[in-house]
């Protein structure tokens, strides 16, 4: 039995080295093809100068082309550890799997030489890499799109040298193996000890990664350049991020469909509903109903201010309500310029999912991930951006992320933004830049965008951050000393997580606060002061910390809204009532209405400023729950009702007795929803 182990162990040892040089023959090969885009379609002779980048690329190229032949050759090493244990069958079993394996091999060169080849020509056309734009073939006029490959590409002779390519790799693996372990002299311990190195190293290769989350496509963004971007990953980790892209969008332009689908006949009575005011029937009407336009204010046309949007990640407004400075610090220098801010304290958010909200608050569309849809290189009017850049503002995104992140280094260029900035672009600009899984630190990008509002030159600056340290896994930088956070036992049964995990999340919450009073207060106490409205909110609240019942929505849904605004600027307004309903609809809108004067915008919400309005506004969060200062209505499917129980409205209980305005609150809320939708349609269609 035991010489049979230690025989089969060496066929596996054998056959194992032949899956290496295959291996390493693939790595060589989609390395070429990273050379051949770097030789061939570098317009930026700067490139060849950043020897740093390039190097990362490639070496992070490395890394994704471990991952796909690793994932090729999965099916080899299960049948290859399966052969130990054959017993006195071992030889055969090995011949047997021989002649398959010289076919499968053959197969796994040639489809990742194709894929490779394809992903190449596709590079050509759009300047990417493979991406859900190739799901056009078959989208388009599949006859014309066949047409014009067979104009515009040499097909026949790709043809002929693929044909070619399939011989000499069948060749090639007939070669690979001969190779053979057999007159090896070593010993069972030892090769055992083998097996267990390469299967150790076979599970971290598979994962790209020895970090805690297996390797992403936003990984691939290790450069402020583009181009270098673009060589990281392969044809056909590309091929597979365009599959999972397409699974995940849910972008169509049917607006009949949608206006249907919110309970309305038409998209006139949608509209008529949400705008207050009855709706021609026709397109251009219907269409400019839903744009609104800020009065003309000579103050502001003279003196445009810059103004600063942060989405901050996981940012609960719960969280605040528990603040101790001495013992349950959660807010850190947050603390110091809050009461300089106006903090609405009943806000909701516009999903529970960061790319949802971006989208929701940027092009006010309900439907998303466009980012990730065939529309990602569509430029759209419904951007935020687009009245501050019609009225000569410098428009800037900036976030610690990685852009390959959803797509943002391809979609945000064309949402009116004249720079896009990620984490690359920080650890190039921002000297000992610290980084973790996700991105920069929050610190790091706060620190640009405060070099972004210094190097305006006149300019006003409109600055729209995302940030995303306050993510699991959660991570301090090791050069911050975190203020106390002893959790008050009172608040500890209500965790449904463990207390190691709250106690992680909690720090770094407080970090991620204190990062962004720390940027207030550098703007305030700076000349930017004068002149710099600052606004945050959270893209969703925290997870996984407390169980929520239903009275405690508004803590399970809330967000803070946090404005400073300069002294000069503040004088134009009176103070609203900052617990009344709002979200993330409101916000940009109440922005135009502080710094532009006579700029027209997309009627998403209102201005908070507009005390009557307030009172009578709703908040809205996923497009299925609602608030206002009657209630809540939770309407995904059948609807469900609850009236405050509090004179503060911050606990709810179920609704008894007359519900018609609650209903008729649900019934605007969906004609809100359907009226965006509609618009956001109407701009991803052209019509």
């Amino acid at each position: 039995m035991k010489l049979h182990f230690s025989h089969n162990l060496k066929l596996f040892l054998s056959s194992t080295v032949q899956a290496v040089i295959v291996y390493l023959f693939l790595l060589l090969l989609f390395a070429a093809f990273r050379i051949v885009i770097l030789l061939f379609f570098n317009n930026s002779p700067e490139i060849y100068n950043e020897t740093s980048d390039l190097l990362k690329a490639f070496f992070t190229g490395f890394r994704f082309d471990t991952m796909v032949i690793f994932y090729g050759l999965l099916p080899v090493m299960v049948l290859n550890l399966i052969g130990v244990f054959t017993s006195s069958k071992g030889e055969k079993y090995y011949a047997r799997l021989t002649g398959i394996y010289h076919v499968y091999y053959t197969v796994l060169i040639m489809l990742m030489l194709i894929i490779s080849v394809i992903d190449l020509y596709f590079y050509n056309f759009f300047m990417t890499r493979i991406s859900v734009l190739i799901f056009g073939f078959v989208e388009d006029d599949t006859l014309a799109v066949l047409k014009a490959i067979w104009v515009d590409y040499p097909v026949i002779p790709i043809l002929i040298g693929l044909i070619v390519a399939g011989w000499c790799a069948y060749k090639l693996v007939g070669f690979i193996q001969k190779v053979s372990l057999d007159k090896l002299n070593t010993s069972v311990a030892v090769n055992l000890i083998l097996l267990v190195v390469v299967g150790f190293f076979f599970v971290f290769g598979i994962r790209g990664t020895f970090a805690f989350y297996p390797l992403k496509i936003n990984d691939a963004i290790v450069s402020q350049y583009v181009f270098i971007n673009n060589l990281v990953p392969n044809g056909v980790f590309a091929l597979k991020t365009a599959f999972k892209d397409r699974k995940e969008q849910d972008v169509n332009v049917n607006t009949e469909k949608t206006i249907k689908k919110w309970g309305f006949a038409s998209a006139d009575e949608a509209i008529s509903l949400y705008t207050g005011r009855q709706i021609p029937d026709n397109a251009d009407s219907l269409k400019m109903a839903l744009m609104d336009r800020t009065p003309v204010n000579d103050f502001l046309a003279q003196n445009k201010p810059n103004v600063v949007f942060v989405q901050m990640e996981s940012m609960s407004e719960h969280f605040i309500s528990m603040h101790d400075r001495e013992n349950f610090n959660l807010l850190g220098a947050l603390e110091d310029v809050l009461p300089d801010c106006i903090h609405f304290t009943h806000c909701l958010s516009a999903t529970d999912a960061t790319i949802h909200t971006l989208e929701g608050i940027m092009l006010n569309s309900p439907m998303t991930p466009v980012s990730q849809s065939i529309y990602m290189n569509k430029t759209l009017e419904t951007s935020v951006a687009k009245p501050f850049k019609g009225q000569g503002y410098h428009t800037a995104f900036v976030t610690g992320s990685k852009l390959g992140w959803r797509n943002l280094d391809k979609f945000i260029p064309h949402q009116y933004f004249d720079t896009t900035e990620g984490s690359a672009h920080i650890e190039k600009n921002i000297p000992h830049t610290l980084s973790n899984e996700w991105g920069c630190y929050d610190e790091f990008m706060f620190d640009r965008m405060y070099d972004i509002l210094q190097s305006g030159n006149g300019q006003p600056q409109f600055i729209f951050g995302m940030s995303i340290t306050n993510h699991t896994p959660y991570s301090l930088p090791k050069t911050y000393k975190p203020y106390p956070v002893n959790i008050p036992d009172a608040i500890k049964p209500k965790f449904s997580s463990g207390e190691a995990y709250a106690q992680t999340h909690f720090s770094t919450y407080q970090y991620a606060n204190d990062c962004l009073g720390r940027f207030i207060k550098k703007v305030k106490e700076s000349p930017l002061g004068e002149n710099t409205i600052i606004v945050a909110t959270g893209d969703h609240t925290a997870r996984r910390i407390f169980d929520y019942n239903d009275s405690e929505m508004l803590q399970k849904y809330a967000v803070p809204l946090i404005i400073y605004i300069p002294e000069k600027y503040r004088a134009l307004v009176d103070m609203p009532d900052v617990n009344g309903f709002t979200s993330h609809k409101d916000i940009f809108p109440t922005i135009y209405h502080l710094s532009l004067s006579d700029a027209i915008y997309v009627k998403s919400g209102i201005n908070l400023f507009d005390k009557d309005k307030l009172a009578s506004n709703f908040a809205i969060t996923g497009y299925k729950l609602l608030m206002t200062g009657e209630g809540c209505v939770f309407f995904d499917n059948k609807p469900v009702y609850y009236t405050w129980k509090d004179g503060e409205k911050t606990q709810l209980q179920p609704a008894s007795g007359d519900i018609k305005q609650l209903e008729d609150d649900m019934k605007y809320a969906k004609s809100y929803t359907a009226s965006m939708t509609y618009l956001i349609q109407r701009c991803l269609s052209g019509k």
